[in-house]
């Protein structure tokens, strides 16, 4: 079967299947795994970007990996997200610290090139390695623009390994997805509904999650309608709050970077008004 791209010929040795934890990528392993050509290599990969990660996220995306049958590696960057954060506020005081749509070092530095680094270190001599992302062109005007597959300039070509860029997933809707992972939007927001009435009881999310069999990341029973960083720079407010909500303590070390460098987290939400403003609610227990 031709899964690749309908104008294209190269074929996979292997398939890196890179899971955030969030729907799009389980969709997408879901989907890699129900069409597992032969002779092609799978490897699962998730980058850990460290405190401001979700707590379920490296958990969970073993358990899929394990769902799967194929290995998982981690990777993570040479100095973490937050760490990155804090050297920019001191390197460069005239920027904002925090990462942007326009300054996607978060990106860059603890996905790709961890990633590109797991690439070059593995020697796939004669390989052709493809990289396989859950992004999808109703995300935002820019992944509509991105092709299905595109070379990996990032890792570089030889004459002994050529790396891809892999989105297959691309021209899925979100309902398509959630279809995928086997929730209706009706049956989503059932759930989500059901986790409101625990919250409030003192249940914690976890629990709530399994008692549930939620199938995916615990997070989406809060409201969620993404999943990567609890505090993500591309999150609606929606899911910022959440976070708020989640990870007050991590809220509150963020809101003193705020404080420390003089810029919001984004032009349109500062964390530390956010939590001036926060009307008492019980702290979502993970």
């Amino acid at each position: 079967m031709k899964m690749y791209a309908a104008d294209c010929d190269q074929q996979p040795t292997v398939v890196i299947v890179s899971i955030s934890g969030g729907k799009d990528s389980q969709a997408m392993g879901n989907w890699l795994m129900a069409n597992r050509e032969p002779n092609v290599e799978y490897i699962a990969l998730h980058a850990d970007v460290g405190k401001w990660e979700w707590k379920h996220s490296l958990l969970f995306s073993k358990q899929l990996a394990e769902q799967w049958g194929i290995p998982i590696v981690v990777v993570k960057p040479k100095l973490e997200l937050h760490d990155q954060v804090l050297r920019r506020m001191a390197t460069r005081p005239d920027v904002p610290p925090f990462p942007s749509s326009a300054a996607r070092y978060c990106t860059s530095d603890s996905k790709r090139t961890p990633t590109d680094i797991f690439i070059r270190n593995q020697y796939f001599h004669g390989e052709k390695i493809f990289v396989a992302m859950g992004l999808r062109a109703e995300e935002s005007p820019a992944r509509a623009k991105r092709e299905a597959l595109s070379i990996r300039k990032s890792v570089g070509g030889t004459t002994k390994r050529q790396s891809y860029d892999w989105l297959p997933i691309h021209g899925w809707s979100v309902s398509r997805v959630w279809q995928n992972i086997g929730y209706s939007m009706d049956d989503l927001a059932w759930h989500v509904n059901e986790t409101g009435k625990l919250l409030r009881q003192g249940f914690p999310l976890g629990q709530i999650a399994s008692d549930l069999a939620f199938k995916a990341h615990p997070a989406y029973l809060l409201g969620n309608e993404r999943m990567s960083c609890v505090f993500c720079v591309l999150a609606s407010k929606n899911d910022l709050r959440n976070g708020l909500l989640a990870e007050p303590e991590l809220a509150e070390e963020i809101a003193q970077i705020e404080d420390r460098s003089g810029f919001k987290f984004r032009q349109d939400f500062s964390i530390r008004d956010e939590l001036n403003a926060l009307v008492p609610r019980q702290q979502v227990l993970l």
